[in-house]
């Protein structure tokens, strides 16, 4: 677009307007996009040779810059030397020089100082010299290689695929080859020496079951609503930083404000999430000042072991917050290691607006219920991260959002706007857990399990007891179909936080996958005994009961989930009660209802044509429903193309409208990625009974039968009909 206004300043609004075909883009679109096209054109936005931005104006296009001399200067000895001087400047070769040698400077001379009354061997000082300056042709290569983009860190596109461009002579290279060897030698022989000199291995930290602590969220005294999220922000952030100690186990957000608003005696929350002790507090904003109480309570006895006040500045809130996590593990008896206090240190953006932001966002996107409630958590952790670019833990937060919306639309540009946000903040903060985390989630939605297990297991290597990391595994291992994988990595989560409701929550699905649906009947209710009136549970209690052929309870407990929470999930369901039980009028009804909330999502489309293919005259209706399931499944595949659900129900939908090469192709796929999966055999009759092969057909129903999928739903089903009068069918409902 700028291309077609050559040297002129093109408002932003027009660039929108041209590209995105409408003036409401988020920044961080924008960002992302500008931050791209000038990593592609090599352009660097301090000294832009090609992209240019102009305040209040927008942005031009420079297309008159030439080399010296001219094009044919290019490859001659002073023109090549000219690019290579230019490009140290464009990759930053000369500041990363610069800022290493006084950085290394500071060091030596601080080192004067403190080895000797330290008392340090003499050969300190030679051993840190040397390093440092063997260092330096590290840097440097580095600082040439690689530049830092919005997908993180990678190979500069001219040093990586060498487009004629004059690259760094193999002698750095080969130099700080050999810093690195000296480095990593002397680091060696320094650090493992007295280990080897010891008897025995160095000792391991050894974890204590009495070493353990759930944080509550704290009371706001302020009054007001609009400040609540103030006590969920401070209690979440402390809970993060106590997470950080080594030795000292806490249980997760998700676990401990369940209590929220809830008169349970503390011992008892103690009990339930199997903590040694609790942490309650109260939070009172006025004006710039921030009133912060907090009591630690022993989870046995119920009487406090501790208490204290923190009155300051609001300036000083990561302060209050890392001060109380060390007053905490010294009361619990966990000593703090350098490494635990250097992480307590971390601040996570020095924009205190930003960071106020941040935690509102928070506080939205905990509470979200439904679209409209995550585009106002989106849009706050948006104004987080344009308030601070380089706040990592706001795109973090950006990218769970949009994974939440993607989860419930399968819209593909949801899935992508939360690439965007993640990639974003791995730029911005390639360390922090949040955005591993997140990350992990992430490729387990695309598909990419190995990834994903990846982002995990560098979460665990930080710490092996965050019991998010080991919930996000068996999601993915679940994703791969290693079941019991899955189940011992839930186990090792209810381990370290047996009230983790998220986990109890997967237990019951991994159940529910494995047929053992009365299990997971059992998992879903006694997660209901935590969380009464949890709308989502009631659902999958309500599923539960459905494929265990308890038509009335699964009912029941749909209409409790759809009172308390209506969804496009709950009315999905009900739908499908309704279609069973051959009320298809009814259950149309309840599809288009599910479109209210998901219009995007491909199965209410393909659920609503095989209600209209049962009701006379409504051949019409289903094939335009059908269509519309197709275009938007392909979608969803051009996301994840390993997607088994999407692969097996868009083969069945191309079979009921005849477009039996496409389904078989389809179907194929869905077949060799998960031949075990009962659901792709109720596929395979579905395309037989569309050619009228009812004998095939039974044979791929009695297959479905034998892996798991309940005879009694088979027998119900409507789009099998023509099918009753083979041999065995109906007995189906018996088995």
């Amino acid at each position: 677009m700028l291309a077609s206004r050559p040297e002129q300043a093109v408002p932003l609004k027009e660039i929108c307007l041209a590209v995105w075909g409408h003036e409401h883009v988020s920044l961080e679109d924008i960002d992302a996009t500008l931050s791209e096209l000038r990593w592609a054109l090599e352009d660097d936005p301090d000294r832009p040779g090609f992209l240019e931005a102009e305040p209040d104006a927008g942005f031009r296009l420079l297309v008159g810059a030439e080399p010296a001399g001219g094009a044919e200067a290019i490859g001659q000895d002073g023109g090549t030397l000219r690019r290579i001087v230019r490009d140290l400047r464009r990759r930053h070769v000369f500041r990363v020089a610069a800022a290493y040698s006084i950085a290394a400077w500071v060091v030596i001379q601080v080192a004067d100082v403190l080895f000797d009354a330290l008392g340090a061997p003499a050969l300190s000082m030679r051993l840190l010299v040397v390093t440092l300056g063997a260092g330096l042709p590290i840097a440097i290569a580095l600082a040439w290689a690689y530049q830092l983009t919005p997908q993180g860190l990678r190979i500069d596109p001219v040093t990586g695929q060498r487009r004629g461009r004059a690259g760094l002579p193999p002698v750095v290279f080969a130099t700080a080859g050999v810093g690195a060897a000296l480095v990593g030698g002397m680091a060696y022989w320094w650090t493992y020496r007295p280990v080897l000199d010891a008897d025995g291995p160095p000792p391991a930290v050894a974890f204590d079951s009495s070493a353990s602590v759930a944080v509550l969220p704290f009371a706001d005294l302020d009054g007001a609503d609009s400040a609540a999220y103030l006590g969920d922000g401070l209690s979440e952030e402390i809970q993060q930083r106590l997470a950080t100690i080594a030795g000292l186990s806490v249980a997760s957000r998700r676990s401990s404000f369940q209590f929220r608003d809830q008169e349970v005696p503390s011992a008892q929350i103690a009990q339930r999430l199997g903590v040694a002790y609790v942490l309650e507090g109260s939070v009172r904003s006025q004006a710039d000042r921030l009133r912060v109480f907090v009591e630690l309570v022993d989870g046995q006895t119920g009487f406090a072991v501790w208490s204290e006040t923190f009155d300051r500045g609001r300036d000083a809130i990561f302060d209050i917050q890392s001060d109380i996590a060390r007053a905490i593990a010294a009361e619990i008896g966990v000593p703090l290691g350098s490494a635990s206090e250097a992480r307590l240190a971390e601040i996570p953006t020095q924009d205190l607006g930003a960071y106020d932001l941040y935690l509102r966002a928070l506080a939205q996107f905990r509470s979200a219920r439904g679209q409209a409630a995550l585009r106002v958590a989106a849009e706050s952790f948006r104004k987080a991260a344009a308030a601070d670019p380089d706040f990592a833990q706001a795109y973090a937060g950006l990218c769970k959002v949009r994974l939440e919306q993607f989860d419930l639309t399968r819209a593909p540009e949801r899935f992508e706007a939360a690439e965007r946000a993640c990639f974003q903040a791995l730029s911005r903060d390639a360390d922090a857990v949040e955005v591993y985390l997140a990350l992990g989630e992430l490729f387990r939605r695309s598909g990419d399990v190995a990834r994903a297990l990846e982002r995990f297991d560098d979460v665990l290597k930080r710490d092996p007891d965050i019991a998010e990391a080991h919930l996000g595994r068996a999601k993915a291992l679940m994703g791969q179909g290693d079941t019991d994988g899955a189940e011992a990595a839930l186990t090792r989560a209810l381990n370290l936080e047996p009230g983790l409701v998220a986990a109890i929550g997967t237990l019951g699905r991994l159940y529910f996958l494995q047929a053992r649906y009365a299990d997971a009947a059992e998992q879903y209710t006694r997660l209901l005994t935590v969380l009464p009136d949890d709308a989502g549970s009631l659902g999958n209690l309500g599923a539960a009961h459905y494929m265990q052929g308890e038509f009335e309870e699964a009912a029941e407990a749909w209409r409790r989930s759809v009172e308390l929470e209506p969804s496009g999930t709950t009315y999905l369901n009900l739908g499908t009660m309704y279609f069973y039980l051959g009320r298809y009028a009814e259950s149309v009804e309840m599809y288009q209802r599910a479109l209210t909330y998901t219009p995007e999502h491909f199965l209410a489309w393909g659920f609503i044509g095989d209600a209209w293919s049962q009701i006379e005259g409504g051949e019409g209706e289903a094939r335009a429903a059908y269509a519309q399931a197709i275009a938007l499944g392909d979608a969803l595949l051009a996301v994840n193309p390993s997607d088994v659900e999407a692969l097996g129900s868009l083969a069945a939908y191309h079979a009921r409208i005849g477009n039996k090469a496409r389904a078989d192709e389809l179907l194929a796929r869905a077949m060799r990625l998960a031949p075990a999966d009962y659901y792709n055999h109720y596929y395979a009759a579905i395309l037989k009974l569309a050619v009228g092969d009812s004998a095939g057909a039974m044979d791929s129903i009695r297959e479905a039968a034998r892996l798991g999928m309940p005879g009694h739903i088979l027998a119900g089903d409507p789009m099998l009909t023509p099918l009753r009068d083979q041999q065995g069918f109906l007995a189906l409902a018996d088995e």
